[in-house]
């Protein structure tokens, strides 16, 4: 399962690269938007063992408290990501991503690696060396 081109999600846009779920975050994300996130990687883990995030951060510029509770509260094995990789993270936008990641690894009892990167290219760099550690 593979999309050419950029979906909505709110304020934001998706697109489906094979097992990689490639989000540019812009503005705030909010429940609903983080509720449709992890619909979206719940129907790619239908489809891959493992699945992995690619977000640009650099038009983003946080998240609610009701989606980070929210994000807390309901993300599982089933619908987290195995990796999420990052790339345009203003220093504030990596601390808020990094305790999100945190809390949620605490309260599942499941944790994912999360990198921040200055340049697309990196990020995609690291997913592929992830991908390639799984296969072995």
């Amino acid at each position: 399962m593979s999309t050419s081109a950029f979906t909505p999600l709110g304020t934001h846009e998706f697109r489906i690269e094979g097992a990689i779920l490639h989000v540019k975050w812009v503005g705030e994300f909010t429940v609903s938007d983080m509720q449709r996130l992890n619909e979206l990687i719940t129907e790619l883990h239908k489809a891959h063992k493992l699945v992995f995030q690619l977000v640009d951060g650099s038009r983003g510029h946080g998240l609610s408290a009701e989606a980070r509770r929210w994000s807390v509260a309901h993300t599982s094995a089933l619908n987290r990501a195995d990796g999420i990789a990052c790339f345009g993270f203003n220093s504030r936008m990596r601390a808020i991503s990094t305790l999100l990641v945190r809390a949620i690894a605490i309260v599942s009892k499941q944790s994912a690696p999360i990198r921040f990167f200055a340049a697309e290219c990196e990020a995609r760099a690291w997913l592929d060396e992830l991908r390639g550690r799984a296969a072995t």
